[in-house]
């Protein structure tokens, strides 16, 4: 379902690449990237790019993972 849902970057929607930019955001995975890069460089709507380039610091960023919810350290 990736592959689908990189593919609606593509969307003449600027909704549908709104959504769909978001959602590769909140999945976090890495494989996004060139994905997002590719949209962000022909992305003509600015909110979608403001978007793209919000899921683009996620997807790059680097989280110590939380192993143990609710634990104070």
């Amino acid at each position: 379902y990736f592959l689908q849902l990189a593919g609606l970057l593509k969307s003449m929607d600027s909704n549908v690449r709104y959504r769909a930019s978001a959602a590769m955001g909140d999945l976090d995975i890495k494989a996004s990237e060139p994905y997002l890069k590719a949209a962000l460089f022909i992305e003509d709507d600015l909110n979608v790019r403001i978007q793209i380039k919000k899921d683009l610091v996620i997807v790059r960023g680097f989280r110590i993972p939380d192993i143990m919810p609710g634990v104070k350290y």
